[in-house]
């Protein structure tokens, strides 16, 4: 979610790959996909074109 609405100034993400580790770009997917489709469901379609962005990225 960190990345979903904009993410941390790049000092903050150096600190957060120190303490954690980077994400793999699935891993990041997938994690947004949860939110996004919880926005869906709470703010309605306007978020629908990102989560079929990833569903396309590895559905066919």
């Amino acid at each position: 979610m960190i990345q979903l609405f904009g993410g941390f100034p790049e000092d903050g993400w150096g600190l957060y790959k120190e303490a954690i580790g980077a994400p793999s770009a699935s891993a990041i997917d997938v994690y947004q996909l949860y939110f996004l489709l919880v926005h869906v469901m709470m703010f309605g379609e306007m978020y629908v074109p990102a989560v079929n962005r990833i569903l396309n990225k590895y559905g066919n």
